[in-house]
């Protein structure tokens, strides 16, 4: 099994977790219940996932090891935050510094410096800002408490979801390809 292969198959249970994650904030949302449940154990399982694909990688280097901090900091920050438990600036701030670090280590390379086809990513770019934009909407509707605020908090997240889901296939589909 190739390493490609293999990391590979360590993103599916990754963005499957985003996207449950994603779905427990829709659950916060709407005030229903066992959101902090479904947010707690994505974030978990996002940790323990990225941990083990940290594990095995061949070579690390210090951009690996910030992504690790990155997202064991991301993760607790949400674990502690939905949770209403203290301390969580702690997390806030490892977040911060580490996503920083991230930044200026050149992190962002692995995802805008790759070349991609026209049409492949106007599709996800064009269903992802709709999403957004229906989430965006939503948020303010429900800050105002005017009705139909569920209904775009709702469609927004669960497009945002399936995009998590289904982009990993699209992945997928383009890795062979090369």
């Amino acid at each position: 099994m190739n390493t490609n292969k293999k990391h590979k198959i360590l993103k599916a249970p990754i963005r499957i977790s985003l996207a449950v994650f994603i779905l427990g904030l829709l659950f916060k949302i709407m005030h229903w219940p066992y959101s902090w449940l479904i947010i707690t154990v994505s974030c978990a399982s996002v940790m323990i996932f990225y941990s083990l694909r940290f594990l095995n990688k061949n070579t690390k280097e210090i951009l690996d090891y910030t992504k690790l901090i990155l997202v064991f900091s991301w993760g607790l920050n949400a674990v502690f935050a939905i949770n209403h438990l203290p301390y969580k600036i702690i997390f806030n701030v490892a977040f911060l510094i580490s996503f920083l670090l991230w930044l200026l280590l050149g992190g962002y390379q692995d995802y805008y410096g790759k070349k991609k086809s026209r049409g492949s990513s106007f599709f996800g770019g064009a269903f992802m800002s709709v999403s957004m934009g229906l989430v965006i909407v939503g948020a303010l509707l429900k800050i105002m408490h005017w009705a139909g605020s569920g209904m775009f908090l709702i469609a927004g997240l669960i497009m945002a979801a399936i995009w998590f889901f289904l982009d990993f296939f699209k992945k997928g589909d383009e890795d062979e390809q090369q």
